[in-house]
């Protein structure tokens, strides 16, 4: 009976509930938090944290960016900085005890193995993939970043087969050429890797390795902090991985640097 209060609860006030803490939850049902905990664990999560999490993608995939700036107009007498920061460590700590460290070290694995490794974003999510695949260039592994869709994303696909990998990384209102490259992908046998907000999100239907991360922000817009502290684990797993032979390529491409003169220098202790 307490947990179907917390249902209709949940069901019934999508917004306050997405935004809530489980003591908040519990005095509204009035059910103990240790009874909220249970119903969040009852459906697959570790707790209350991780459920939010879903209930508040839920929420927000419903809304326009302007509505949501309307809806998260806080009366506050923080800052919008302070509020910026403190939600994005409200996040991490989310990922920190969401995120399983064998998730991210079969990911390494994969496309450490993987002949060529193809991630697929748009936008601001492209970030988080400018970064892994910069970052594994440099150690020597072939990542690359395709954003334009199109002809350019079906060429770049064309040249994969079930040796290689895919990566699809988008959040929120999700790119819809992220979903078809993966599902091109996965009919031609072509391992995948989702990296999403929500653990119901269209990129990660079907995928045998999957992410998921919160996003949430003070505004309308999704935080990457806590993907790219996750793509910061990846690369450092991908070292790791790679051992003498990641080395040798980092000091090769440092050795590159000089050659080519691409970096200000300090040269006679100037």
């Amino acid at each position: 009976m307490s947990q179907r209060r917390i249902a209709h609860y949940l069901e019934g006030q999508p917004r306050t509930a997405a935004f809530e803490s489980a003591s908040e939850v519990a005095v509204r049902v009035d059910v103990s938090v240790a009874t909220v905990v249970r119903f969040a664990q009852a459906l697959g999560f570790k707790g209350w944290p991780g459920l939010q999490v879903q209930l508040r993608h839920r929420y927000l995939s419903g809304l326009m960016p302007d509505q949501i700036m309307h809806d998260r107009d806080p009366a506050t007498e923080r800052s919008r900085v302070e509020s910026a920061i403190e939600s994005d460590i409200n996040n991490l700590k989310i990922t920190l005890h969401s995120v399983e460290p064998d998730q991210v070290e079969a990911i390494a694995r994969r496309i450490s193995e993987s002949r060529h490794t193809l991630i697929v974003s748009s936008g601001t999510y492209a970030t988080v993939g400018t970064v892994i695949a910069h970052l594994g260039q440099f150690m020597g592994y072939d990542i690359r970043l395709e954003t334009r869709g199109g002809p350019e994303l079906m060429a770049a696909l064309s040249l994969l087969d079930e040796r290689d990998c895919v990566m699809g990384i988008s959040f929120w209102r999700v790119s819809r050429q992220v979903t078809l490259a993966l599902s091109s992908a996965q009919r031609r046998g072509i391992p995948t890797i989702g990296f999403a907000d929500s653990a119901v999100s269209p990129v990660l239907r079907g995928v045998d390795h999957s992410i998921v991360v919160p996003t949430d922000t003070i505004s309308f817009f999704q935080s990457m902090t806590a993907a790219m502290s996750v793509a910061y684990g990846l690369l450092a797993t991908l070292q790791e991985i790679g051992g003498n032979a990641v080395e040798e390529r980092v000091t090769r491409a440092q050795e590159l640097y000089h050659e080519l003169d691409i970096l200000h220098m300090r040269r006679d202790g100037v």
